[in-house]
């Protein structure tokens, strides 16, 4: 997403300091082994180790445990990864999703979208980015619904998600949220996608838009 769109500051969990610390510590030092040359007796140990990680019951264990899946590229743990988006703590699932985002796991399609209605702003706002890495034109419904929800960030994902995907038929809600939005950050992603998907250099004033869309006539496709 454009570099004016920041993520939320990570909230404070409890944890257990020495346990946390010794098993980020594992997670630290396999990370830093991705560039060595390893045999596959070492590989497999690792991931064992990530895969522990993904069972803990402490959530940030756990979400650390994610990170480094994505990180060392194990796809053999995507059923795990995909499990974790189901966790009822929000930072597992933030992490979840970020790993099959990074991984550009394609077959987790469905689990993006069914988080676009998380009760989490922050999952909301992670599973946007992982259906515009992913997704297709057939989304497009479910990403513009989001132009409306409570939390701005996450519709300035969804602005950004429009925008990547690049279909004509996203132009007028997106018109609708430069116009209507209260919040300046869903205005300049708004803005933003709308030139990415038409060409178009406007001013960022929502009545050139709608008047040079009401001229090419309802359903007709950007240039």
């Amino acid at each position: 997403m454009h570099a004016n769109i920041l993520p939320r500051p990570p909230r404070l969990i409890r944890v257990n300091a020495a346990r946390v610390g010794c098993l980020l510590a594992i997670l630290f030092f396999l990370s830093g082994c991705r560039g060595e040359e390893e045999d596959s007796a070492r590989r497999s140990s690792m991931e064992e180790a990530v895969k522990a990680a993904l069972a803990d019951k402490n959530p940030y264990v756990k979400g650390r445990g994610a990170a480094a899946a994505a990180e060392m590229n194990y796809l053999s743990l995507l059923p795990e990864l995909r499990a974790a988006v189901g966790d009822p703590h929000w930072f597992v699932r933030y992490r979840a999703l970020a790993a099959l985002q990074r991984l550009r796991d394609r077959g987790s399609l469905g689990i993006f979208v069914e988080r676009l209605n998380d009760s989490d702003a922050s999952v909301r706002f992670k599973a946007l980015e992982g259906v515009a890495e992913v997704g297709d034109y057939s989304e497009l419904p479910r990403i513009a619904e989001k132009l409306g929800d409570p939390d701005a960030y996450v519709r300035a994902a969804a602005a950004y998600a429009l925008g990547k995907l690049k279909v004509a038929e996203a132009v007028p809600p997106l018109i609708r949220a430069l116009s209507g939005d209260d919040r300046e950050v869903v205005r300049r992603e708004a803005y933003l996608a709308l030139k990415k998907i038409t060409g178009k250099k406007f001013s960022r004033r929502p009545e050139e838009w709608d008047r040079w869309w009401r001229e090419k006539g309802e359903g007709g496709e950007a240039p």
